[in-house]
Formats: C-alpha cells, structure tokens, sequence
C-alpha cells in the first residue's frame, strides 16, 4: 500500500508539474512539445536523446503514441499545412494519457483501502469467534432416525 501511495504522489507531482509547464508554453507547438518531454517522466518510459526506446515500461500503446509524435511533430516543425485542429488533438491524446493513469491510480489507491478493510473485519470477526464460546447445553442431540421422521412428518 505504502509502495503504490509512493508512486501515486510522484506521478501526480509529475504530472501537475507538467500540466503547469503546458499551460505556460506558448502556441500548440510548444505545448506538445512540452507534453513530449514530460509524459515519458511521469510514465517512466526511457528515452534516449529525446527518442523512447521500445518496451521499456508497462506501456507499450503509449510508447508506441510517443513514436508517433515524435515523427509528428518533426513534420509540424517543417510543414505549414500541418492544422491547428491536429496540434489540439494530439494536445488532447497526451492530456488523456496523463488523466486515465491519474484514475488507475485512484482505483487502485480505493481498491487497497477496501482490501485493507475487508481483513480487518474479517481478523476481528475471527477474533471474536474465537473468544465466545457457545453454551450447547440447552440444545438436544436428535438421532438421524428420529431427524428422518419428523422431516418426513413436515413433508
């Protein structure tokens, strides 16, 4: 639990950290480029001289949408007809990625506090049965014969 609490609050000062450094960049451009550096640090993927190195971390799709800016964007450096609409969405790619690991991180932060829950009471529980005893003698020992009978009887 302490492990994934770790890696939940780096990656969400990663992540906020990147999020301000986006909004302070300028055009869209900039933006993505921006995105381009800081989602492989909050992911952990490798990159070597700003290019990601294939199946370095637990996240093959995005290492392989991280390729795929990277020839992107050095196509929008050079090429006018690349159109704002494309910067924004691939803007909005990036975004999403940082936001659906944020709420992995959440479910999985929910999931160890309800695991963790879940045993205490079953700890507790078993605490309890331990230390009452039952009193069994008000209750009669009925023969199988006799058990047999009265079902039948009840039928």
């Amino acid at each position: 639990m302490n492990e994934l609490e770790n890696r939940r609050n780096a990656f969400e000062k990663q992540r906020d950290d990147l999020i301000k450094t986006v909004q302070l960049a300028g055009d869209s451009l900039q933006k993505i480029e921006a995105l381009k550096k800081g989602v492989p640090l909050c992911f952990g993927i490798s990159a070597v001289h700003g290019r990601i190195l294939p199946a370095t971390s637990g996240h093959p799709r995005l290492e392989t949408i991280l390729r795929n800016l990277d020839r992107f964007l050095a196509q929008a450096r050079y090429d006018p007809s690349v159109s704002p609409q494309t910067l924004d969405r691939w803007q909005q790619i990036m975004l999403r990625q940082l936001e659906v690991q944020a709420l992995k991180f959440e479910y999985a932060s929910l999931y160890g506090q309800l695991t963790k829950e879940w045993l205490s009471v079953t700890q507790k529980r078993e605490s309890s049965d331990k230390d009452s005893d039952v009193d069994m003698s008000g209750f009669e020992h009925v023969s199988t014969g006799k058990s047999l009978e009265s079902r039948i009887d009840w039928e």
